[in-house]
């Protein structure tokens, strides 16, 4: 059925472990009430840290950075993020330190049930 297959995508993961957003700013809350009142998912945070884009190459390019030491990983809300834009056909990259050392994209990784 539509709602079993809304069930099954990553949209309505993301929907289904979204926390209620904190936010002191009476106004971004009276637009996230909004927006979720109309049907959307709102994700604050998560998001890459670098937009880098080339006007002549035509493409975009979204980097989370680690750095190479201490073995930081991408949390899971940078993980829905990557997901949802995956589904956009954006990929998420990891950058470990250095533009050189990326690694594979983040979305698509399957986060553990019942964790933020």
């Amino acid at each position: 059925s539509k709602y079993h297959a809304h069930r099954t995508s990553a949209w309505y993961n993301v929907w289904m472990n979204q926390p209620r957003l904190r936010t002191k700013n009476v106004h971004e809350r009276r637009v996230i009430d909004e927006l979720i009142a109309d049907g959307y998912t709102v994700l604050k945070r998560g998001w890459p840290d670098l937009l880098a884009f080339s006007v002549e190459k035509k493409r975009v390019r979204f980097v989370e950075v680690k750095p190479p030491y201490g073995g930081r990983t991408v949390k899971h809300c940078q993980k829905d993020v990557a997901d949802v834009l995956a589904l956009l056909g954006i990929q998420v990259e990891v950058a470990n330190g250095t533009i050189t050392d990326i690694s594979k994209p983040i979305a698509g990784r399957r986060r553990r049930r019942g964790t933020q």
